[in-house]
């Protein structure tokens, strides 16, 4: 028996953002991959495969700057400092499914949630996540600045849309921009300009028998689910290439 539509949570409710957030981290989320490094135990092993995470980059502001006003109003997790914002205006920045997860976080404690993405690059599952929510506002646009006075608390930030510069008050930030966790290898394979690592169909790098699998490498899916066949086609390839030097 199908479950009637009146019996849902109120659109926007604390009751139905969880709900969402449920159904988007189903679809797969990045930040839901946990990361793996595996060396060779044993000389005899043909290849090398690595997998990890992205992680997460602070926004807005550089250098010292933006180091300040972290715990004065930048926030990484929805879930863990949401209470700290409850009834409080907040912007959540970022491109993608896992900003989609963290804005309907934080909206079960915020009054409102500025979601500044690039809405051209966010996928159905988002966009039906963030549908008809009353007080979670779409913004198609880029940060430039966050704005506190002298050692106070975060007070705005500024957005660059197609319209133009325009400003918002804010109480916090909360930063969801993954960036791929690669510089431990920047020495060792080859990465694009975003810092993703480069590979080929069957997952190998510049560097002869070392793979890279998941979030890290150019065109991942930013998934469990594509981690998961990253692996499998990783293990195939250096099955593959053991099997031919027999």
């Amino acid at each position: 028996m199908l479950r009637s539509r009146s019996r849902l949570p109120a659109a926007g409710s604390r009751a139905d953002l969880r709900r969402r957030a449920r159904v988007l981290a189903g679809a797969g989320t990045s930040r839901r991959a946990r990361p793996a490094h595996r060396r060779p135990r044993r000389r005899g092993d043909r290849g090398l495969g690595g997998a990890d995470r992205q992680r997460t980059a602070a926004c807005g502001t550089t250098g010292s700057e933006r180091d300040a006003l972290v715990g004065r109003g930048i926030s990484f997790c929805g879930a863990c400092d949401g209470p700290l914002y409850k009834g409080r205006p907040v912007a959540v920045v970022g491109i993608g499914r896992n900003a989609a997860y963290e804005a309907l976080e934080i909206g079960t404690y915020a009054e409102r949630v500025l979601f500044v993405t690039r809405t051209d690059l966010l996928g159905g599952a988002s966009r039906r996540a963030l549908d008809d929510v009353p007080h979670i506002t779409t913004v198609d646009g880029t940060l430039t600045a966050i704005h506190a006075a002298g050692d106070g608390p975060v007070s705005g930030i500024d957005v660059l849309t197609k319209a133009g510069p325009d400003e918002y008050p804010i109480a916090g930030v909360l930063s969801a921009i993954d960036v791929p966790n690669t510089n431990w290898c920047s020495a060792l394979v080859e990465r694009d300009e975003t810092g993703h690592v480069v590979v080929d169909a069957a997952l190998r790098t510049s560097v002869p028998r070392v793979l890279a699998a998941g979030d890290v490498r150019v065109g991942s899916a930013h998934s469990a689910f594509a981690s998961v066949a990253d692996g499998l086609t990783a293990a195939t390839t250096i099955l593959g290439s053991a099997l031919r030097r027999l």
